[in-house]
């Protein structure tokens, strides 16, 4: 009987072992999957001074926002430029999919949004990247074409995040 006992432990504290062991490694659905970058979209520059430079595409660290529309209530209205200004050295892509050009202009001046954005009419990077097809709005933290987390400026530590991609970096 003890003999049956200690085997009946022994098989369930492998079982649980297992099983923990499995749910740690499980990666979550938004992380470390490779993102697909569409490149053959049209780049609106808002501020004529700031131009789309198409090797932010080859940035090692990258913040890759996609917004299905750019009104008003728009995650436009977060303070990204201060990240922008302090992380020089990664890539902030926004894909807009607003179909209306104008109306996409219009409301990005209203919010005071001068970062060069990506127009995306036909929904590609979103077809390809966001698997939560009702999402309006997300924002990856890519290192390396690998999407490691999300991350915007309405998160108290998102600096902070940009800081330790930076730092595991070099």
């Amino acid at each position: 009987m003890l003999r049956d006992n200690f085997k009946f432990v022994l098989v369930l504290s492998f079982a649980l072992s297992a099983a923990i062991t499995g749910c740690n490694n499980k990666k979550r659905e938004s992380e470390f999957r490779e993102i697909v970058l569409p490149k053959n979209l049209e780049f609106i520059e808002i501020d004529k001074s700031q131009k789309f430079d198409k090797s932010w595409f080859d940035r090692k660290i990258k913040v890759v926002v996609f917004a299905k529309h750019a009104d008003t209530n728009s995650p436009f209205k977060l303070d990204w430029q201060s990240a922008i200004s302090e992380f020089e050295d990664i890539a902030f892509l926004f894909y807009v999919s607003e179909k209306d050009t104008a109306k996409l202009i219009s409301n990005l001046k209203k919010v005071n949004f001068t970062h060069p954005i990506i127009h995306d009419p036909s929904d590609e990077f979103r077809e390809l990247n966001v698997k939560e097809k009702e999402w309006t709005f997300i924002s990856y933290l890519v290192k390396d074409n690998e999407i490691v987390g999300m991350g915007n400026p309405s998160l108290p530590d998102f600096k902070e995040k940009l800081s330790e991609l930076k730092n595991e970096s070099k």
